[in-house]
């Protein structure tokens, strides 16, 4: 007996096509679905199946992975896209004005600790870097509980599920994934670089049209994607 994984994962991974990013993903996920039915586990494996339900799992997991990954690319881009520009309009690129806000929202909703309160009940306005670095934009955005496989995944983890589509699809397909996953992981490690405690005003005033140009796939294809990917990547 075999999963329906087809319906299960790869129709409910199907990304928003309002962008080309989306269409691209999508189209992706049509021809990944037939691998992902290829190598799904048995369920209950017996012992003349069991050799090959390990190999299968591998294949499954990695290909599964993949798909989780390349689906939180439009949602996470499309948040940082969305709390960059509020933070230049409505904040100034100010970071200690957007952290302040963002820990008073924070402690509201989920409740904060005794300290953080008057004695009226009422929230306390802390201005101390301790107190406000953890709700930093720069801190929000590569929070792990909500990022950690867009932050986490690298592109050389995207190397198996690009072989996969390397039956089935034109290598300038493949070329322009692979070149999302490498814009997409530079532009990750630019933000983990950042200092939390200080405004960074360049980088997010210029990063809505970074991330809108990565949304409209108008990227230079790599051209030796393989050699990319297998090597040291380095800007």
């Amino acid at each position: 007996m075999k999963l329906k994984v087809k319906t299960l994962i790869s129709e409910y991974l199907r990304c928003d096509e309002s962008t080309a990013l989306g269409r691209l993903f999508n189209e992706a996920f049509k021809h990944s679905s037939i691998s992902l039915v290829q190598c799904q586990p048995y369920l209950f494996p017996r012992k003349n199946t069991f050799s090959e339900t390990q190999v299968r799992s591998k294949r499954f997991y990695k290909l599964y992975l993949s798909e989780m990954y390349i689906h939180s690319i439009i949602n996470s881009l499309t948040f940082w896209q969305l709390e960059a520009n509020k933070y230049c309009k409505k904040y100034k690129c100010k970071w200690e004005r957007y952290a302040s806000e963002n820990r008073i929202e924070t402690i509201a909703v989920y409740c904060g600790e005794p300290e953080d309160y008057e004695t009226d009940g009422s929230i306390k306005i802390k201005t101390d870097k301790r107190t406000l670095k953890p709700y930093s934009i720069v801190l929000r955005m590569i929070d792990s509980e909500c990022f950690d496989i867009f932050i986490e995944t690298r592109p050389s983890d995207m190397i198996f599920f690009c072989e996969t589509l390397d039956r089935t699809m034109s290598e300038d397909f493949i070329k322009l994934m692979y070149s999302v996953f490498i814009e997409v992981h530079f532009l990750v490690k630019e933000v983990i670089a950042l200092d939390p405690c200080k405004d960074n005003r360049e980088f997010f005033m210029s990063l809505p049209g970074r991330i809108q140009t990565i949304l409209d796939c108008n990227l230079s294809p790599v051209k030796e994607y393989k050699e990319v990917l297998y090597g040291t990547l380095s800007r």
